[in-house]
């Protein structure tokens, strides 16, 4: 098939295809990475991409762009030159640019230009894997992005020589690639609540996405910009920086060229802690010839970065506030991003639901909403979806309060609150009698009381579930 999924992240992008199994696969590029760096870098005469372009943040630091990702779609302000302090940031008719010396002259590029050039990459990548054009792309939109900014995204993919047939949200796409859901039938709607933790490099987004009958509808989405992989980078730079400081008695502080050497240091570093104990960080003549050598152990790391925790742990009440949905009526959590295999930031998580929740952690953390891309694809290649249907956003209504049967005294959920609508759902009623009348009527979302117990009382305090 002709038709890959492309996940554009802020720190690193994706890019799926379906085998020939016409199963997902994530595809690797010339260098044989999975994983490319959302990066840009301008070499004399040479452009480069990816983890090479990333690379040149030591030695070429003022030609290379990392982290345009967030900007596509946004007017220049003067406070986004403070968040690429490595770069010459200047207004471009309104539009973020970028300074830099490419082809024996000063060129400038916009956020958006620098999109055009790096999908273009990702576009030739693909084909030079496939060994053939690209007819089509499911493009992952990132849940942080207004619906201007995926209008914008859509157009550059185009002027980067992509059809996308469809601009699917980050957080839908996470929970496609895990396929929850997707087996239900009338009988058998598979009815679920799934909490999604997207822990990107400059943002957090949390959301709480309710799985009826195979559709999935989010229904509360939280954006955090103080929770991200730069904000545990900031932290564990700082603990470096110390220790070096310790051994050498050089202050590298203002250091550009040392920062950017410890940034890929230490990022190596962070990623170990999240499957081992301990790691090393070594960064070899990190300033005047002297080397950095030192081990860190994930506790030190935890206590180094337990002050973020609080930020994410509050995202998360309000994601389920936001959606009226109590913590243990959660039953899946998918983490998201590089930033989520933090094993810490999972407890955190976790701590504020049901213990018995499941965890969704088959594939990894980055790669699963381009997974999620890949399945879309293969929808869309199956005629499940038309090519109509799959290029356009659909809005639909869904029930607010659960819909059910009273029988009796009590009333039986048929249809949930938060299932789109039409919706069609099959029931047995077992009844002594030929023929029944059944009264089909609208529940109410349950409440829940915290009663207050007296002190001396033997009885412990607790929540009640009732119905209104």
């Amino acid at each position: 098939d002709n038709v890959i999924g492309i996940s554009f992240g802020s720190g690193y992008s994706c890019v799926s295809i379906l085998n020939k199994d016409h199963k997902p696969e994530i595809i690797a590029n010339e260098d044989g990475e999975h994983k490319i760096a959302t990066a840009l870098s301008f070499l004399d005469n040479e452009e480069l991409y990816g983890n090479q372009a990333k690379a040149q943040t030591v030695r070429n630091a003022r030609n290379t762009v990392c982290n345009f990702q967030p900007l596509v779609g946004t007017p220049y302000e003067a406070s986004v030159a403070a968040r690429y302090p490595n770069n010459t940031v200047v207004d471009q008719e309104g539009r973020v640019g970028f300074q830099v010396e490419f082809n024996g002259r000063q060129a400038v590029f916009t956020a958006e230009e620098l999109t055009v050039k790096f999908l273009q990459r990702l576009r030739e990548m693909a084909e030079n894997y496939l060994g053939r054009s690209i007819e089509g792309v499911i493009l992952a939109c990132p849940s942080s992005y207004s619906a201007a900014q995926g209008k914008t995204l859509r157009t550059l993919a185009g002027q980067a020589g992509l059809n996308v047939l469809q601009m699917v949200d980050e957080i839908p796409a996470a929970v496609l690639a895990y396929g929850l859901g997707q087996t239900s039938t009338p009988q058998e709607p598979q009815d679920s609540n799934t909490l999604v933790v997207d822990a990107g490099a400059q943002s957090t987004t949390v959301a709480v996405v309710a799985i009826r009958g195979g559709l999935y509808n989010v229904v509360s989405t939280v954006h955090n910009s103080q929770f991200s992989g730069q904000a545990y980078d900031q932290l564990l730079w700082a603990h470096l920086q110390a220790e070096f400081k310790k051994q050498t008695k050089l202050d590298i502080t203002g250091n550009a060229r040392a920062h950017a050497k410890l940034a890929l240091g230490s990022e190596i570093t962070k990623r170990t802690l999240s499957s081992s104990n301990s790691a090393p960080c070594s960064v070899d003549s990190l300033a005047e010839g002297l080397d950095l050598h030192c081990v860190l152990n994930r506790t030190r790391f935890d206590i180094l970065t337990n002050k973020l925790y609080p930020s994410i742990q509050a995202s998360v009440q309000k994601a389920l506030a936001e959606a009226s949905i109590y913590a243990d009526e959660i039953d899946e959590v998918i983490f998201v991003g590089g930033t989520s295999r933090v094993l810490k930031l999972q407890a955190k998580v976790l701590q504020l639901l049901n213990p018995e929740v499941r965890v969704c952690t088959d594939l990894e953390a980055d790669e699963v909403v381009v997974f999620g891309c890949a399945a879309q694809a293969r929808l869309v290649t199956n005629g499940i979806l038309g090519a109509a249907s799959a290029s356009q956003t659909t809005v639909v209504s869904a029930t607010t309060q659960p819909l059910g049967l009273q029988l009796g005294d009590k009333f039986a959920t048929v249809v949930p609150r938060y299932t789109p609508l039409p919706v069609s759902r099959t029931i047995t009623v077992t009844t002594p009698f030929t023929y029944a009348y059944v009264a089909v009527a609208q529940g109410k979302v349950e409440q829940r009381v915290t009663m207050s117990v007296p002190e001396d009382s033997d009885d412990e305090a607790g929540e009640e579930r009732h119905t209104e």
